[in-house]
């Protein structure tokens, strides 16, 4: 079952399994019930966890990637995403538009949906604008509707 990062279904794992005989020491050996239920979770964790979670700061026109965790990057080997400032409260991000899957293929990125949020005292509204599966552009702005840049925030993406 190759493909990740794209999203394994239930089915992309295999068959229901049933027990070749019934399970004498369940210390030492997994039945069928254990398998599908673990099978079942995994995909089912997989449609609704987050591909990307990254947090960052805002310093004058300089944004920093403090933290990134991306399903995609499982050892963490990437380097940190880089943001281009588009202007005040206007952030641009591109990923790769292919990382390897499991087996080292390539597999395109396909983002859907996502949103940011600030980290800090200072309530801002804000809007994520995915452009193609792996870039996109962030937006903030202040309750009167101008923009300002936040000091943190935290982006999230499906």
């Amino acid at each position: 079952m190759s493909g990740f990062p794209n999203r394994p279904t239930r089915n992309d794992f295999g068959p229901t399994y049933e027990n070749e005989r019934p399970v004498q020491d369940p210390k030492r050996e997994v039945g069928e019930d254990i398998y599908n239920l673990n099978f079942w979770q995994v995909a089912g964790l997989g449609l609704v966890a987050p591909k990307v979670i990254i947090v960052a700061t805002v310093a004058g026109s300089v944004v920093t990637t403090v933290n990134q965790f991306l399903a995609f990057d499982p050892s963490r080997s990437l380097s940190a995403l880089t943001w281009t400032y588009e202007g005040v409260g206007h952030y641009s991000f591109d990923f790769q538009s292919q990382y390897p899957d499991e087996v080292g293929n390539n597999v395109n990125l396909s983002l859907v949906a996502g949103g940011a949020f600030v980290q800090g005292s200072t309530p801002l509204m804000s809007s994520l604008d995915l452009t193609s599966g792996y870039e996109g552009d962030l937006y903030f702005e202040d309750d009167a509707g101008a923009a300002t840049n936040p000091s943190k925030f935290m982006m999230v993406i499906w």
